[in-house]
C-alpha cells in the first residue's frame, strides 16, 4: 500500500473488485487521512487494514482480512510494490508464505525487489547509500538470477523478472536513476 494511489487511479479496480491495502499504521492512518481531504471520502471497494510486518503474526493478518470478507478461496492478486525492501528477511519469507498459502486458484503475486543481496548493502552503489542516508533504509533484496528459485521455494510458479528501468524503455518513458536496481517479479501460485 503506502502511499500508492493505484487503486485510485486504475478503472479496472472499480465495479466489484474488492481492494484490501494492509499497510503499517502511520502510513495507513496518512493515506486515509489524504484520501478523505483529496477525493472527500473513503471508497467503499478499499478496506485499509493495519498491520506491522515485522511485529505481528500471519494469524493477525489472516483474522483482519477475514473480518473484511477476504475470501481465500477467490482468486486474488497481491501487489507487494516497495514493500519487501523495507522488512527483514524473515517477514518476507512468511509474507510470501502467506500469500501464497492463502489465496485461490490462479491467484498471483506483483512485487518489487532490490537487485542487492542485503549483505551487499553496505558496497551497493552510491545511490543505495545516500537512499539509506534519507531514511530509506533497505532490509530486504535479491540478485535478479535468485529470484526464481527462492520464489518457487515459497510455493510461486510462472515466475518473470526484469527492471523498472526495462519496462520504462520499453514505453519510452523517462528513466530515474533507482530505476536499474527496482526489479519488478510477477509470480502465480502453485
Amino acid at each position: 500500500a503506502g502511499y500508492d494511489s493505484i487503486v485510485l487511479r486504475m478503472e479496472e479496480l472499480r465495479g466489484g473488485v474488492k481492494v484490501y491495502e494492509v499497510d503499517e499504521p502511520i502510513t495507513s492512518f496518512d493515506k486515509r487521512a489524504k484520501v478523505k481531504e483529496i477525493i472527500g471520502y473513503l471508497p467503499s471497494h478499499i478496506s485499509y487494514i493495519v498491520m506491522d510486518f515485522e511485529k505481528e503474526s500471519y494469524q493477525d493478518l489472516k483474522e483482519r482480512l477475514l473480518s473484511y470478507d477476504y475470501k481465500p478461496s477467490g482468486r486474488t492478486v497481491f501487489i507487494l510494490r516497495a514493500v519487501l525492501q523495507y522488512i527483514d528477511p524473515d517477514a518476507v519469507d512468511s509474507l510470501l508464505h502467506f500469500t501464497s498459502q492463502f489465496s485461490g486458484p490462479g491467484s498471483s503475486v506483483v512485487l518489487s525487489i532490490i537487485d542487492y543481496k542485503r549483505e551487499e548493502f553496505s558496497q551497493a552503489s552510491a545511490l543505495v547509500q545516500d537512499l539509506s542516508k534519507a531514511g530509506e533504509t533497505f532490509k530486504f533484496g535479491l540478485r535478479r538470477e535468485e529470484i526464481e528459485k527462492f520464489m518457487q521455494e515459497r510455493g510461486y510458479q510462472d515466475i518473470h523478472s526484469c527492471s523498472i528501468k526495462e519496462v520504462k524503455e520499453k514505453l519510452n518513458k523517462p528513466l530515474f536513476p533507482i530505476d536499474s536496481i527496482y526489479l519488478m517479479v510477477t509470480a502465480m501460485v502453485k
